[in-house]
């Protein structure tokens, strides 16, 4: 089977957001392994020296066991403009092979990014979360491609709701942010709802 892979920041140090990943990572390998023995993250993610200033990907690649782990710098990329693309790509567990995502990235290179949508309801962008804001309250597409950490965050804390949201819903909303392990909701980063174009 593919490798499975859980992506992590590392901020001056200090792996952010800990326990989320390590349920993700427990659920992922539950569903493709039997009789598993406990990895506990924290004690297999040793930062070289080199990483521990500034923010930092960890990136988790395992099966069974973890095959590796590596580090690198965290680039940020700007995004602004959102294609709706309808698709039958499933990823519902993170996957190292991300190859079908990025062939859609691909056929439209003119944007910034895909929001991904099946049977017309909205799902993620290629690495993303996304959320809608109406002006009072945010909301998340209840039944997104994976479940990301963050967005797991933001519900238990409340800041976020799960909703059925339809591409033609999106009128209800005045803006949307992205959020992944490396991108928290912040008001100053919303994105125009008109940013949104369907291809």
């Amino acid at each position: 089977m593919q490798s499975l892979l859980e992506t992590i920041q590392i901020l001056n140090g200090v792996p952010q957001n800990l326990l989320y990943h390590q349920v993700r990572f427990d659920s992922s390998r539950a569903a493709f392994f039997s009789k598993l023995n406990k990895i506990n993250l924290e004690n297999e993610i040793k930062i070289p020296e080199v990483f521990k200033k500034g923010i930092v990907k960890c990136r988790i690649i395992y099966h069974k066991e973890i095959e590796r782990i590596e580090y690198s710098n965290y680039l940020s990329h700007k995004i602004e403009k959102l294609v709706l693309t309808e698709t039958n790509i499933v990823y519902n567990h993170k996957f190292e092979n991300r190859k079908a995502i990025y062939d859609l990235v691909k056929l439209h290179s003119n944007y910034d990014d895909v929001l991904m949508t099946f049977n017309g309801e909205i799902k993620d962008t290629s690495y993303c979360n996304i959320v809608f804001y109406n002006g009072v309250d945010f909301f998340t597409p209840k039944n997104p491609m994976l479940h990301g950490t963050k967005r797991q965050q933001l519900i238990d804390n409340g800041i976020i709701k799960e909703q059925i949201i339809k591409i033609n819903d999106l009128g209800k909303f005045t803006h949307f942010g992205l959020i992944n392990a490396f991108k928290d909701l912040d008001f100053k980063n919303l994105i125009p709802i008109s940013h949104i174009k369907i291809d």
